[in-house]
């Protein structure tokens, strides 16, 4: 299958396994209103990441075992049901409609585990670049269905969610046929040449699945786990770490910073929302807020809807920076962690002091915080998938010239320590290493056999004329063996220099992808197989959890705190 196809398939999975969870986020506010519940809103959107972090665990440590098949099957049933649960749960109570989403954001959560792990057996670049792709897609789709279908049809809640129910059949039928057509092309795959002795050696081998599954077995799930962890820590830590930063920044303090409630007599407007909303009444008894009526200008339309306006602009750049892994690879994600730190640190600010003059201003500024998010998760798994993280080793012959050992902090670890420069020299080195077996092969093999050829003449001269004739044919047959052989060996130097040049080239220090290894803490070679790299994945999701759990409960504190700071000031 080809690297668009796939890319494809991924894309729509990624858009419609997040779809429903961002429609969730954007009624919200709609579906506290719906049951009187709108100091509850803030339950609605720890509903909707409540057990992430439990289904994550199981998918990563109970289900490894268990078919993909029956874990999708799985993630759909739930989608489903989370789908029907919010969309009749206006005919129950509003403790039913958290409960449907709970199961809603769970499945949205298990799903993407259990599709990151699916992308091992993909090409990294097209499978890992079409899931993140999709899943910025489903955030910009996501909250524009909704204002469409809300605002611009003015179909209730009940209606928009039992009509996500038909993005859920897409999303599984998409996966059955594309699994369908991965196993058809493992299974349909046959030699393009005739086995010789050595292939036949080579063909009683076990394959790498058998060989990782007896591994497996020898080593514990705690002791795998931990070497996994060692190798992605610092790719999870980062990542946990921008997802706290942007989650915060998106949610809390872009709430925080235009908010302007202009009475503000008791403790009633708790959720320091914006107020100032159009065509609403000239006062509400709930909030105790004054509405701002009337037709209003562009910059007042901007500073009244600014909170859903940077929503927008957050799930605009994160879109946009998910799709950028064709046109740019990132292994240095501290770098976009530091990034994303000095912008919390600017909307921290902007929170507590409204220093930034224009909301325009702060539009762009959070497209940037998206940018930087997307970017962030897209080469984090990209480089896990693809085995650009270290500490690693390539045991690949072909390839030793340009991964060398580094051993580190007494541990045992292995890293990547080639660059371009050293490939090049490598490369030099095999090329001249190539020309003289060439010119040997070539005059030895050559010379022998011509000796040979010649030798079977003078026998057949001695032995008479027939044989003479038929040796004089063993000879020059002999010669024109040699030949071809010295070719053969030739064009075989030539591949390989090749491929070491363009390893060389690439500068990176990836080496090939299918065969790395690390040391354990025993100082032993342990392969980096394909499981590993989804047991990897799968940690590394977790820490996406982590992040926005906590982003939300330092939300949670921040409203508070600004809060009573507002009414004290």
């Amino acid at each position: 299958m080809g690297k668009w196809p796939e890319f494809i398939a991924f894309f729509i999975l990624g858009t419609i396994n997040n779809l429903a969870y961002v429609v969730v986020g954007s009624a919200s506010r709609s579906l506290a209103d719906m049951f009187n519940m709108a100091s509850y809103l803030g339950v609605i959107t720890w509903a909707n990441v409540l057990l992430g972090l439990i289904v994550r665990s199981a998918n990563t440590w109970l289900l490894a075992k268990t078919s993909y098949y029956l874990r999708m099957s799985m993630a759909t049933a739930a989608a489903v049901l989370g789908l029907l649960g919010v969309a009749f749960s206006v005919y129950v109570d509003f403790w039913f409609m958290i409960a449907s989403v709970v199961v809603l954001g769970a499945s949205s959560s298990f799903g993407e585990s259990v599709l990151l792990g699916y992308t091992r057996s993909s090409d990294a670049e097209a499978s890992i670049g079409g899931w993140s792709s999709g899943t910025g897609m489903a955030g910009v789709l996501g909250t524009s269905l909704y204002l469409l279908f809300a605002s611009g049809f003015g179909l209730s809640n009940e209606v928009i969610f039992l009509i996500l129910e038909a993005f859920v059949v897409v999303y599984f039928v998409t996966f059955i046929v594309y699994a369908k057509k991965k196993d058809k092309e493992k299974g349909a795959y046959k030699p393009l040449i005739p086995p010789t002795e050595s292939s036949e050696e080579e063909s009683q081998e076990e394959p790498e699945e058998v060989k990782q599954a007896e591994n497996d077995k020898k080593e514990s799930m705690w002791k795998r786990t931990k070497r996994c962890f060692v190798m992605c820590r610092s790719q999870a830590v980062q990542l946990a770490l921008v997802y706290f930063f942007e989650y915060a920044i998106s949610t809390g303090c872009a709430q925080l910073s235009n908010v302007d409630c202009v009475n503000i007599p008791d403790d009633t407007c708790l959720n320091f929302s914006i107020c100032t909303l159009s065509n609403q009444s000239s006062s509400d008894s709930n909030t105790n807020c004054t509405f701002i009526t009337g037709d209003l200008s562009p910059s007042v339309f901007a500073s009244v809807n600014a909170f859903e306006i940077l929503a927008w602009c957050y799930q605009f750049g994160v879109l946009l920076s998910r799709s950028s892994l064709k046109v740019v690879k990132i292994r240095r994600v501290w770098i976009l962690t530091l990034l994303q730190a000095i912008n919390f640190a600017v909307w921290m600010g902007q929170s507590w002091l409204r220093f930034i003059p224009s909301v325009w201003i702060q539009f762009a500024l959070m497209v940037f915080v998206g940018l930087l998010g997307g970017a962030m998760y897209v080469n984090v798994f990209y480089n896990i998938m693809s085995g650009r993280i270290g500490p690693v080793h390539s045991s690949s012959p072909s390839s030793s010239s340009l991964c060398a050992r580094k051993r580190g902090g007494g541990k045992g670890e292995d890293m990547i320590v080639s660059d371009g420069k050293h490939g090049q020299e490598e490369v030099e080195g095999e090329e001249r290493e190539g020309d003289a077996l060439y010119d040997a092969v070539s005059i030895n093999e050559s010379t022998s056999l011509l000796s040979a050829g010649h030798t079977s003449s003078g026998e057949g001269e001695r032995g008479g004329e027939g044989k003479g004739r038929e040796g004089g044919r063993k000879g020059r047959k002999g010669m024109k063996k040699g030949v071809e052989r010295s070719h053969t060996h030739a064009k075989e130097e030539e591949n390989g220099v090749e491929e070491d040049k363009s390893e060389g080239e690439d500068g990176r220090g990836q080496c090939d992808n299918s065969r790395y290894s690390s040391a354990n803490d025993k100082g032993e070679v342990v392969e980096i197989s394909q499981s590993d790299k989804e047991l990897m994945a799968n940690i590394t999701a977790l820490s996406i959890t982590i992040g926005i759990t906590t982003a939300a409960l330092f939300v949670l504190l921040m409203d508070n705190t600004f809060l009573h700071y507002r009414i004290s000031s």
